[in-house]
């Protein structure tokens, strides 16, 4: 590893121990170092829900002033939360209830930090082209700006990482019913899932595609044999009533088509015309990716690029998809390294520098709330532009 490099992980590397420690041991109780921020972040919303299906009240996890109500039990804070997450998160969240909040809270954000250590290190084994390039690569993942944010605000994406790198190391080993199957634990979060399950059904994976099939079904059972159907009748009350199309949080943080054409337009005439031309827009980049990657077999050193390009275009096109959850293009990231890796690449240097920029772009959104213009979702079609202009079609089984 070059010595810049390394002493960049090793800064890194500090800085994620001491931020790490600031956010989870740093304030007293259940107050967060931060005066305005409670211990745990978005845990609080989560564990709050669990709290509700815990009382025998699942049938009000998605009423908005059941949860604010509720959460004022653990913790105080200016936010008025509200449940968007199906009903698995909110059954495991009722199994350890009657523990006290703090711990709890510590506990979550400490096991959420070695599963996204725990899936950046099982991305580098899943993809074992990049040779001696897998542990920065790994490092690279595991202390992104992406995984900062999610560790700060409390967020899920530890999980996701480890569940995605998971299921995609048992595809390439070979077993594509049981990686299916792992994938299919992301129905967990709809907005993650459904692009990895089109990413199974469009590249021709039809056992992958069967066992996510699987995976989602035993989530729905399991959530079914915890505690009944009532969470998931409020949740597709709750769908049916909108409540999913207004839920609208912090554009300037997103990563997608969607996001670039209407920030500048929101709550404008003109928004409305603006979805409509980003959903067409993202439509044709996911077609421009699928015959690449149609039946191309997972062991085959092409496969991270060409299929992680479609579940990028697919992530692309999706409403709304945070910052903190940029770790989700690791299959095509790992990807476009494999091809740089390799020979033949046109215009390897700005492949390079795309593929930094898009490592920084989940801090971009200051800028992007100043300029009313999203600047993270710029970098993140750039980068894939190049990769399925430049890369896609290269053959990388010559390696330096």
């Amino acid at each position: 590893m070059p010595r810049p490099l390394r002493a960049f992980f090793v800064l890194a590397i500090a800085a994620y121990l001491v931020t790490f420690g600031v956010t989870v041991f740093g304030g007293s109780g259940t107050q967060g170092f931060f005066s305005e921020w409670q211990l745990g972040g978005d845990f609080l919303p989560f564990w709050t829900g669990g709290a509700l299906v815990a009382d025998g009240r699942g049938h009000e996890v998605y009423s908005k002033r059941a949860v604010s109500t509720r959460q004022e039990d653990f913790a105080k804070s200016p936010m008025r939360y509200s449940s968007a997450y199906p009903p698995p998160l909110y059954n495991a969240m009722a199994l350890p209830q009657g523990a006290p909040y703090a711990p709890a809270a510590r506990t979550y954000q400490f096991l959420l930090a070695l599963l996204f250590f725990a899936g950046a290190a099982l991305w580098a084994s899943a993809l074992p082209e990049l040779g001696d390039w897998r542990r920065p690569f790994a490092l690279a993942l595991a202390l992104s700006p992406s995984a900062f944010i999610a560790m700060m605000a409390g967020q899920l994406a530890g999980l996701w990482v480890f569940l995605t790198a998971a299921g995609v190391w048992l595809i390439r080993r070979g077993k594509p019913l049981q990686g299916g199957l792992v994938l299919g634990l992301l129905c967990a979060k709809p907005s993650l899932g459904l692009p990895v399950a089109g990413m199974l059904f469009l590249t021709g994976n039809a056992r992958a595609f069967a066992g996510f099939a699987g995976g989602g079904a035993a989530l729905l059972g399991a959530s079914l044999a915890l505690h009944g159907p009532a969470p998931w009748v409020a949740f597709f009350e709750w769908i049916g009533g909108g409540g999913l199309g207004k839920w609208s949080p912090a554009p300037d943080r997103h990563l997608t088509v969607r996001a670039l054409l209407t920030y500048p337009f929101r709550r404008g005439d003109l928004e409305p015309t603006m979805k409509i031309v980003a959903f067409l827009v993202a439509l044709g980049g996911v077609a421009a990716t699928v015959r690449p990657a149609f039946r191309l077999d997972p062991a085959d050193p092409r496969w991270p690029l060409r299929a992680g390009l479609v579940l990028a275009a697919l992530l692309l096109a999706l409403p709304y998809m945070m910052g903190y959850d940029a770790g989700m293009h690791a299959l095509a990231v790992g990807g476009c390294l494999i091809a740089l890796r390799g020979a033949g690449v046109e215009r390897p240097k700005l492949g390079a520098a795309l593929l930094i920029a898009l490592f920084w772009c989940p801090v971009l959104f200051p800028a992007s709330r100043f300029l009313q213009f999203s600047l993270g979702s710029v970098v993140a079609i750039a980068w894939f532009l190049w990769a399925r202009i430049d890369a896609v079609d290269q053959s990388p089984y010559t390696y330096r």
